[in-house]
Order: structure tokens, then C-alpha cells, then sequence
């Protein structure tokens, strides 16, 4: 499991998750979950000490946690969604990884703003160890999908496999 794009055909695979915005058009999706939200991250300490952004264009003045598609040279553009239209915003920072999870652990060591899919760190709200930055400017977006692609003679497992998740979604 990684987050490379790979084209499920060439590559022999049987099945991917994906969000909802990076399906191919030549596969079948089942939605296994709700939409999702990208938001802003920091510690307190980092916005103790550095201050807390207003505004997305805030963001070209702090130091940010990038993240990059494994397989991919450049650094993903952040998404902010403001009087109905996608905004990306280069931010610039100490640090580029392509692991989620390094990016989390940089922001969670004060070292700078992360962007991360919600859901995955509202403990971490709760416990009062991140604060969302920007939240009005994070609107959600598709969620999770099993994609497939449309085969004729679906091998047995595949076939109880996507029927499984389709029950379950």
C-alpha cells in the first residue's frame, strides 16, 4: 500500500482505494465513505511562537510541512476553497516528505504547518495537541472509493470481495 497513482491495468492489479478526485475514467468506483476535508494544522507552541495565519496567502510566510506524491518531483500545492472556487496555495517550508505520517510527526514536533485530511487527527484536537488553521477555507471533497476495472470474467475472490464492500458502503 502507498499513495503512487498507479494505473491499476498495466500495473496487475485487481482493486485500488482512491479519493474520489484521481479515479480513472475507465474504472468502477464504490463510495466506502463519507467526503473529506483537507485542514491546516499546527501546534499550539508553533502558533505561540510564529503566530496563527488569517488568511491562505498567510500561509507564503510560515514554515510549512510539504508533501509529495511519491514518484512525483514536485511538492503538492495545498487546496483552499473560498467564494465558490479551488484556490492552490505553493507554500514553502524546511521540510518536503512523501509520507503523511512524517508530515504529521514534523507538524506534532513544532517544526511547522501540516495539511491533513481531517478525520485522521480529530484525537489529536480533542487532546488539544493540534489547533485547525483556516477551517473556513476547507471545504470538503470526495472521499474513499474502491475502484475496479470492468472485467467480463471477475475471478471469484474479486467478485466476493467488491460485493462485500459494496454491502458495507
Amino acid at each position: 500500500m502507498d499513495d503512487t497513482a498507479t494505473d491499476l491495468v498495466a500495473g496487475g492489479y485487481d482493486v485500488a482505494l482512491r479519493v474520489g478526485e484521481v479515479i480513472e475514467r475507465n474504472m468502477i468506483a464504490v463510495r466506502i465513505g463519507p467526503e473529506l476535508r483537507q485542514v491546516a494544522v499546527a501546534t499550539p507552541e508553533y502558533v505561540e511562537t510564529h503566530g496563527q495565519p488569517e488568511h491562505r496567502r498567510d500561509l507564503l510566510q510560515h514554515r510549512c510541512i510539504r508533501w509529495r506524491w511519491p514518484g512525483r518531483s514536485t511538492p503538492y500545492a495545498w487546496e483552499f476553497f473560498e467564494n465558490g472556487t479551488w484556490f492552490d496555495v505553493v507554500v514553502d517550508g524546511p521540510l518536503i516528505v512523501d509520507s503523511r505520517e512524517a508530515a504529521l510527526g514534523a507538524v506534532l514536533n513544532s517544526i511547522g504547518i501540516g495539511f491533513v485530511i481531517e478525520d485522521t487527527v480529530t484525537e489529536l484536537f480533542h487532546q488539544k495537541q493540534l489547533v485547525k488553521l483556516l477551517d473556513e477555507w476547507s471545504a470538503p471533497f470526495p472521499g474513499l472509493y474502491v475502484c475496479y476495472p470492468d472485467q467480463r470474467h471477475m475471478r471469484a475472490a474479486l467478485r466476493a470481495f467488491i460485493d462485500t464492500v459494496r454491502s458495507e458502503a
